[in-house]
């Protein structure tokens, strides 16, 4: 919202929405344990976070912070997006997004190449595309990009996966929807995590 901050508080699992001259004025309200991410609704009438901690989301008043609801999702749900009034929640530690519709989660997607593929993809940035027929969901672990069709409700098809460099952590598209920008996290080539260390 113009003139609006909300800041997350991850070690003691609050919600901070400073407003006024200044940002001054300070609101605050308990999340799910350790807060990801927070998200304002199009219609600027909800506030969605995703709570690291306890595998939900937790849907508030974008004014007073209270609380209406909290969803159950997969495990360690972090980066979200919303289109019209469904909302796409990665969870890193479930290989899926969960999609919140009034209030509940309708659909579950797998992002892996492999729908039964044991945990280990970590989907953690997702982007819709601007004639909302595409999600994009970075997993971090496969090195790709998951192309999914979101364009009929409850009926979701994964298209594709798009290969990149190592660990993607976000996603962009361009304003036509002809590009997709990729951030890698450890850069375009691929190495072990750390050095052998040798005595």
């Amino acid at each position: 919202k113009a003139g609006v901050l909300y800041v997350l508080e991850i070690n003691a699992s609050k919600i901070f929405r400073l407003s006024g001259k200044d940002l001054a004025t300070q609101t605050s309200a308990a999340t799910g344990a350790r807060p990801y991410s927070a998200e304002l609704s199009p219609d600027g009438k909800t506030l969605a976070v995703s709570n690291w901690g306890d595998e939900s989301v937790s849907l508030l008043d974008p004014e007073t912070l209270q609380p209406r609801a909290k969803i159950t999702t997969g495990s360690h749900p972090n980066e979200m997006v919303w289109d019209g009034d469904r909302l796409f929640v990665a969870n890193s530690g479930s290989n899926s997004v969960s999609v919140i519709d009034d209030g509940k989660v309708v659909e579950t997607i797998k992002t892996s190449l492999d729908p039964k593929a044991l945990v280990g993809s970590t989907p953690d940035a997702l982007v819709i595309s601007h004639d909302h027929q595409r999600l994009y969901v970075a997993n971090a672990d496969n090195n790709d990009v998951a192309v999914i069709d979101i364009s009929k409700k409850d009926d979701t098809k994964t298209l594709g996966f798009i290969p990149t460099g190592w660990y993607p952590t976000a996603v962009a598209l361009s304003s036509d929807d002809h590009k997709l920008f990729v951030g890698t996290g450890k850069g375009l080539t691929f190495a072990a995590n750390s050095p052998m260390k040798t005595d």
